[in-house]
């Protein structure tokens, strides 16, 4: 990027020109945490900024109500340009150009620009998916995402449940390096050259980085920067705690949990996930701390987990109906 804006009052036009050039930045791959501050400071500073920003973001979905000769004729225009002049800038503005040419008569139909995958993991077994861009989307049991690719970018959707993602190199991309970046809620994380796991409960959500970084935002507006080793816990409400990680919460993958130092309760409700019956512990239990590794395949892994359990810790086990809780040995 030559320049950037600067604090002086825009016209819609060069907000535009702006927006454009922010998009082109942002979707190489290759930005620091400065020049994502400088976009933050350039999106507030103006509502004409705001404005650009929300049409370029806007692309994928006005694309997927365009009518389909709308996109015929966007789509021919861009096969016959001349690929020495064909740069991210032109095909943006042709791009913008295209949606409000067309957006008085937009109605639902075929999407060319964009590709839908919905994926589902049962309550039994989780799912494993390698995706065209190269990235590699792990879900836990119980979880449903929708992936939506276009030309701009990388999009999951997270509707219920837990997935682990490694970003691909996106190399066949046809614009360049597209974000990546999951949606869940009011929230959106997207993807800094990341290795990350991703959990939706009744809390918010839980987000833990094993490579790269990961932004945070709430309603478009970034909220924090989560790294490597960190993890965060984020409400719907947008507040975020970030912290470092104790343990990795994406061992399920490898299907195992690995505990170290964990409280009893948190383990026993991580392993309740696993089981058909449930697993709870007493308060004056929940405090002993566990280090161990845990299968979560298999048959039986919560009675397996319960057997090690008690051969490493001072308690004991009450059966009631689908319950199974742990309580302090007597002495």
């Amino acid at each position: 990027m030559k320049s950037l804006p600067k604090a002086a009052h825009h016209s819609p036009d060069d907000a535009q020109e702006e927006a454009i050039a922010w998009a082109v930045k942002l979707a190489s791959g290759h930005v620091d945490a400065a020049e994502r501050q400088a976009f933050q400071r350039w999106h507030d500073q103006h509502h004409a900024n705001k404005q650009a920003w929300r049409r370029i973001e806007g692309i994928d979905e006005v694309f997927s109500v365009v009518p389909c000769e709308a996109g015929d004729v966007v789509r021919r225009t861009l096969n016959h340009l001349d690929d020495a002049r064909l740069t991210r800038r032109t095909v943006l503005k042709l791009l913008i150009a295209g949606a409000f040419l067309f957006g008085g008569g937009l109605t639902l139909s075929h999407n060319p620009w964009q590709r839908t995958w919905p994926l589902t993991a049962t309550a039994q077994q989780r799912q494993h998916r390698l995706l065209p861009d190269g990235s590699r989307i792990d879900l836990n049991r119980g979880s449903t995402v929708d992936v939506v690719f276009s030309p701009w970018r990388r999009r999951v959707l997270l509707h219920q449940g837990e997935i682990h993602i490694e970003t691909g190199n996106d190399a066949d991309a046809l614009f360049g390096h597209r974000p990546f970046e999951v949606v869940s809620g009011t929230m959106t994380f997207r993807a800094l050259g990341t290795a990350f796991n991703l959990r939706r409960d009744r809390d918010g959500h839980r987000l833990y980085v094993s490579d790269g970084q990961v932004a945070v935002y709430h309603h478009g507006s970034l909220k924090a920067i989560v790294s490597a080793t960190q993890e965060a816990v984020a409400t719907d409400s947008g507040v975020i705690e970030a912290h470092s990680a104790n343990n990795d919460p994406s061992t399920w993958t490898q299907g195992v949990l690995v505990a170290r130092k964990m409280r009893l309760r948190d383990l026993a409700a991580e392993l309740s996930r696993y089981g058909d019956r449930h697993l709870r512990c007493t308060a004056q239990a929940g405090d002993l701390r566990v280090s161990g590794v845990f299968q979560i395949d298999g048959p039986a892994p919560l009675q397996r987990a319960v057997t090690s359990l008690r051969q490493s810790l001072p308690i004991d086990v009450i059966e009631q109906d689908d319950t199974l809780t742990l309580i302090l040995a007597r002495r």
